[in-house]
């Protein structure tokens, strides 16, 4: 009979302490997930940052262009 319980105990002690090292490994992955996410949002908001300069200079062209056009057409 003891035999008995003492096996059902180990089994659960088992159980535990299986759950409590997939419990650290989730928690492992969701922060190496975040680490993830947080290096791809910076490298966008880099690309972003990139991006606009080019638009105000293709946005002066465009100016000059339309300006000098309506000036060519007097």
């Amino acid at each position: 009979m003891d035999d008995l319980i003492r096996g059902e105990i180990n089994t659960e002690i088992i159980e535990d302490d299986d759950s409590s090292i997939y419990l650290s490994i989730a928690d492992l992955m969701s922060s190496l997930l975040m680490f993830f996410a947080l290096l791809f949002i910076t490298a966008l908001l880099q690309l972003a940052q990139k991006d606009v300069p080019k638009r105000v200079v293709i946005g002066n062209v465009v100016g000059q262009m339309k300006s000098n056009n309506k000036l060519s057409r007097l």
